[in-house]
C-alpha cells in the first residue's frame, strides 16, 4: 500500500493531473472487479446452501413415504385379517372350529379400528 500511496503522491505534486486520473480509473475499475469477483462467490455459496436444502427435503421426504407405506401395509394386512374373518361369520355350513374361532373373535368385529397418520410437518428448514 505504500507503494501506491507514493505514486498516487508525485503525480499530483508534479501536477500530471491526466497520468493521476488514469490511475484513480483503474483503481475503481479494480475495486468494481474485487466487488464483482465477492458477488460471483457470494452467489455460488448461496446457490449451493439452496441445493443442499433441497436434498435435505428430499431425504425428509422420502423417510415420510417409507413411514406412511409401512402404516399402509400394516392396515392393509389388518384389514385383510378381518375381512377373513367376516366371510368366515357369513360362511352358511360352519365347522365347529370355525364356530370356536367366530366366538372368540366376534368382539372385535363390531369395534372399529381407526388409525390416524400422525401430523408432523415433514419439512424442516433452517
Amino acid at each position: 500500500m505504500k507503494l501506491f500511496n507514493t505514486f498516487r503522491f508525485k503525480m499530483i505534486e508534479g501536477k500530471r493531473l491526466k497520468n493521476y486520473l488514469f490511475y484513480a480509473i483503474g483503481e475503481i475499475i479494480l475495486v468494481v472487479i474485487g466487488i464483482l469477483v465477492a458477488v460471483s462467490i457470494n452467489n455460488f455459496n448461496e446457490a449451493t446452501k439452496a441445493e443442499e436444502e433441497l436434498v435435505k427435503v428430499a431425504v425428509q421426504l422420502q423417510q415420510k413415504l417409507i413411514t406412511d407405506l409401512a402404516i399402509v401395509k400394516e392396515t392393509r394386512a389388518e384389514i385383510n385379517e378381518n375381512l377373513k374373518l367376516y366371510n368366515l361369520y357369513l360362511k352358511q355350513n360352519k365347522t365347529d372350529s370355525e364356530r370356536i374361532a367366530i366366538a372368540l373373535q366376534a368382539p372385535f368385529l363390531v369395534t372399529l379400528n381407526i388409525q390416524f397418520l400422525p401430523v408432523n410437518p415433514i419439512f424442516y428448514f433452517t
